[in-house]
């Protein structure tokens, strides 16, 4: 029997390790990277618990069987989180904390299930008690902990899907997972409500190319006219606004780019509408793929340390 359940666990870390070292078919943006992390408790839950269940054949009391899982847990956690620097993944310390709610949740289900099968023969009702509440806290915390990153990465995937061809509006409702900063702009990114529209607010930093990046697009532009941005210079003075897409797989280099700027007079909101024909042959040598798309930036090309953008679409 403990060699059937050995087999079957064995076989399960090693779909795990595949899940959580090797790199995954999916555009990395903010949204697969939450969704990524998400993954890591029940899948951590998972393993626990199949341990758990290996353990269950031999001759182990419970408390030995629950710790075990719980070390190992912390150790498969940690050494996947070491590993994935070197895979192309990127370990983080929020995912180890996942990794560890997963491992006491599928210890504090063990016990309870444990409990409830000798609870006839328990001869400590508060200890029983005691237990059971300990067991019951930690399935709170973690569902607390990791359903709003969940679902909030959801809604976000859903409002992309929703709102395509336009990849970026300050009225998206979870803005957060479409933009980053880039170079020293000041953060977080907040849309405000400025004169009965939604802006997002750039405030430059120091750094010469201050501004917000967009990494992950839905990378096939093909069949698609333009590129649209739509932003406003809210200063009294001219604003050189600079804006480059960049194919995945080709260097950040300038020559390895479609590369632009414009000049926004002061108060000025305007429309740049850029043809895609002009985008695909923006580098000095090889054509931009358009089916391969994956980053825009848009950023402080001048001495003007603040814009406001509106929104980022296809045509």
């Amino acid at each position: 029997m403990i060699r059937l359940r050995l087999a079957a666990a064995v076989a399960a870390l090693g779909a795990a390790v595949a899940l959580l070292l090797l790199p995954l078919p999916l555009p990395q943006n903010s949204i697969t990277v939450a969704l990524e992390d998400a993954g890591h408790a029940p899948l951590l839950f998972g393993l626990s618990l199949l341990l758990l269940w290996v353990l269950g054949a031999t001759t182990l009391s419970l408390r030995a069987r629950i710790l075990i899982a719980l070390l190992a847990g912390i150790a498969f956690g940690g050494a996947t989180e070491i590993l994935q620097n070197y895979t192309g993944r990127d370990g983080s310390w929020l995912d180890l904390r996942s990794d560890l709610l997963g491992a006491a949740s599928a210890a504090a289900v063990y016990g309870l299930w444990c409990g409830w099968r000798a609870r006839r023969s328990w001869h400590a009702p508060l200890q029983a008690l005691s237990l059971t509440l300990l067991a019951l806290a930690t399935l709170v915390l973690t569902l607390v902990l990791w359903l709003p990153p969940l679902s909030s990465a959801l809604l976000a995937l859903r409002e992309r899907v929703e709102r395509f061809p336009v990849l970026f509006a300050a009225d998206f409702r979870h803005p957060r997972y479409f933009v980053r900063a880039g170079g020293s702009t000041a953060r977080p990114l907040v849309p405000v409500l400025h004169d009965g529209r939604w802006v997002l607010p750039l405030h430059c930093g120091a750094a010469r190319y201050s501004g917000i990046t967009m990494d992950g697009l839905p990378r096939d532009w093909r069949g698609w006219q333009a590129l649209r941005v739509d932003v406003v210079n809210p200063t009294d003075a001219p604003f050189e606004l600079g804006i480059h897409v960049r194919q995945a797989g080709r260097p950040m280099e300038y020559a390895e780019r479609f590369n632009i700027q414009q000049t926004l007079q002061p108060r000025e909101t305007r429309s740049i509408v850029m043809p895609l024909a002009d985008i695909l042959h923006g580098p000095r040598g090889e054509p931009l793929d358009m089916s391969r798309i994956w980053s825009i930036g848009i950023f402080c090309a001048g001495r003007a340390r603040e814009f406001e953008l509106l929104s980022v679409a296809l045509q």
